[in-house]
C-alpha cells in the first residue's frame, strides 16, 4: 500500500514524490498566482499568513510545521505564506493581521483564525477534516 500523501494533488502539476511530500510538509507560496491554484486544491488547505518580524508568527511558524506534519496523514496541505514576500496577498486575502491562519477546500473559505491561539487552529483543522 502506498503513502497517503501518494493522493495529494500539488498545484500547477508539480507532483512531487510521497518522500519528499513527508519531508518538506509546509509548502511556501511565492506569489499570487500559486497562493490561488494552492486555495483551489479539494483537500484541505491552510494558509499561514505571517511576516518575519512579527513575534508571534515565529511562535506559530514552529506551531503549524508539528500540525502540518500530523495532519499529513489527512492530506492536508499547508501553506506557508509571508506578507512582505507575496505583493497584494494580505488585501486579495483580505489578512488584516498577522498571523492569520485561513482553511480552504476546493476554493472555498472554510475557516480563519486570527491571532497565536495554536489550540483554535488545531480545533478549525479537525472540524474541517
Amino acid at each position: 500500500m502506498g503513502h497517503p500523501d501518494a493522493n495529494v494533488e500539488h498545484p500547477q502539476g508539480q507532483n512531487q514524490s510521497p518522500l519528499s511530500c513527508a519531508l518538506s510538509t509546509v509548502s511556501e507560496a511565492s506569489n499570487l498566482e500559486e497562493l490561488k491554484s494552492f486555495t483551489n486544491l479539494p483537500n484541505l488547505v491552510v494558509l499561514n499568513f505571517s511576516a518575519q518580524w512579527c513575534g508571534p508568527c515565529k511562535f506559530m511558524k514552529e506551531k503549524f510545521a508539528v500540525m502540518a506534519n500530523q495532519y499529513a496523514d489527512h492530506s492536508v496541505v499547508a501553506v506557508q505564506v509571508d506578507i512582505d514576500k507575496v505583493p497584494r496577498c494580505n488585501q486579495v486575502y483580505g489578512v488584516r493581521t498577522v498571523p492569520t491562519f485561513l482553511l480552504y477546500r476546493g476554493g472555498v473559505k472554510v475557516a480563519e483564525v486570527v491571532g497565536s491561539n495554536d489550540g483554535l487552529l488545531r480545533a478549525s483543522i479537525l472540524q474541517n477534516l
